[in-house]
């Protein structure tokens, strides 16, 4: 029986038989047959105590630091996809008219996030200066590294900054007689 206020952890989640939740969500296991004197102390399940949320913001970078700034706004309609850390796809959102994304109700584990940059932007450097709830997040490739979400640690730090690439244009001026 679950205690009140408690969930199930997800069931074989990782490498390692011996650490991992063996119970599906009703908290049942497998059926396991022992002869007599044979002992399987290897079934066990995990709970935790609280889902938890996961977001921040894609913001334009003027000055391409790769830091948040005064002042510097965010980009809507930024597609954000969430995987956990073996490559499993959970969820995908949108940023809204502020640049802002929130994922909620996620279970503590392992993720990375994938962000989608409009035609046109370029990513900014990844952390750039001391404070990591202003720096951008995000690689090249507009992958995070993973992390962890613990019970009930919400976690509004994940972002990314983006700006546009300026570009020249031009020849040669001539007086045609």
């Amino acid at each position: 029986m679950v205690p009140n206020g408690y969930t199930i952890s997800p069931r074989d989640k990782g490498n390692n038989d011996s650490k991992d939740s063996d119970a599906d969500s009703s908290g049942k296991t497998d059926t396991v047959t022992l002869v007599a004197g044979e002992e399987d102390n290897s079934l066990d399940m995990g709970l935790f105590q609280k889902l938890v949320k996961l977001g921040d913001k894609v913001w334009y970078d003027a000055d391409k630091n790769g830091i948040q700034d005064s002042g510097e706004s965010g980009i809507k309609d930024v597609k954000v996809e969430l995987y956990r850390a073996d490559g499993e796809f959970v969820s995908q959102t949108m940023t809204d008219s502020s640049g802002l994304y929130m994922f909620d109700g996620l279970i503590p584990d392992k993720y990375y996030i994938v962000f989608t940059p409009p035609t046109g932007y370029v990513i900014s450097n990844k952390d750039q200066g001391g404070d990591d709830t202003k720096d951008s997040d995000a690689n090249s490739d507009g992958r995070t590294s993973i992390f962890t979400l613990e019970s009930g640690k919400d976690n509004a730090t994940v972002d990314m900054g983006l700006y546009q690439q300026r570009v020249s244009f031009g020849n040669f001026v001539w007086l045609d007689t």
